[in-house]
């Protein structure tokens, strides 16, 4: 008897698998770098939480999860040992090798299944249903699809922060790394949809410019987009290498304007807080 449920990404029916949001190995290498869990922020009963576990996903058949994802998942893994693994501090200077559509069909993979485990708007399940060929298979990327790099550094804790840190979580630091895994969806004006990936200090912005712009009209949005998203640069289609060098972007800055952000970090470091009490 035929399944009600299909394949998200190929439409077949049966046999249907676990697929993770992130990808597995993300979680081995940061237990490994760290010694720590790592925690994954989930939606439960309408609420935001924080949980020690690796969140997956169940609408994905066999075939495309040990074939195609499997070889997007290892690229991304040959990607997070040469770089997303390094915490990036001021001053370097990263010499980013990619191949852009492995890179492309990588990372829209992760937002798929993103989208579908969490309350996305229907416009960014739609955009990327849309291009799931694209993330199969390959070939052209999508019209309009444009992507950036931005490297952001560990924040320098103050006297009064390290005070704080250790007086409300019981743990001494010196500096605060990006050491964070987020998706998450965004709009901007003559954006189709835009999605944010970051990977410690390593942050993708990816678009999808509306087609009704006029060269000129993209031009002008993209340099606002660069001027604001602070050391932020583009990912050509045609190149292979991108010299970057790590914005002054730490994640006090990012958490200022980010209220999800910065109530994950508290809800993490109170988990955080809570298991090492237990141990005690």
């Amino acid at each position: 008897m035929a399944s009600d449920r299909i394949c998200a990404y190929c439409g077949a029916d049966g046999n249907l698998t676990r697929e993770h949001i992130l990808p597995s190995f993300t979680y081995s290498r940061e237990r490994g770098r760290t010694g720590a869990p790592v925690i994954s922020n989930v939606l439960h009963d309408g609420k935001n939480k924080v949980v020690p576990a690796e969140v997956t996903i169940s609408d994905v058949c066999a075939t495309c999860n040990n074939g195609i994802l499997s070889k997007l998942d290892q690229y991304g893994s040959e990607l997070y040992d040469k770089y997303f693994f390094k915490i990036v501090h001021p001053g370097e200077l990263i010499q980013f090798e990619y191949e852009f559509e492995r890179l492309t069909r990588w990372l829209l993979k992760i937002a798929f299944n993103a989208c579908r485990s969490r309350s996305w708007p229907d416009s960014f399940r739609q955009h990327l249903d849309g291009i799931k060929s694209y993330i199969r298979d390959g070939g052209v990327p999508p019209p309009g699809l444009r992507l950036y790099l931005q490297l952001i550094v560990p924040a320098v804790l103050t006297p009064l922060q390290k005070s704080q840190n250790w007086e409300e979580n019981g743990i001494a630091i010196e500096t605060l790394e990006p050491a964070i895994r987020r998706i998450a969806p965004f709009y901007a004006k003559g954006i189709t949809a835009g999605l944010l990936l970051g990977m410690n200090s390593y942050q993708f912005h990816m678009m999808a410019w509306d087609s009704d712009l006029t060269v000129k009209q993209i031009k002008n949005i993209e340099e606002k987009f660069l001027r604001e998203t602070f050391g932020a640069k583009r990912l050509k289609e045609n190149e292979l290498k991108s010299a970057i060098y790590p914005s002054e972007v730490d994640l006090f800055k990012i958490a200022e304007g980010n209220r999800f952000l910065r109530e994950n970090a508290a809800l993490g470091a109170e988990w955080v807080k809570n298991r090492t009490l237990k141990r005690r």
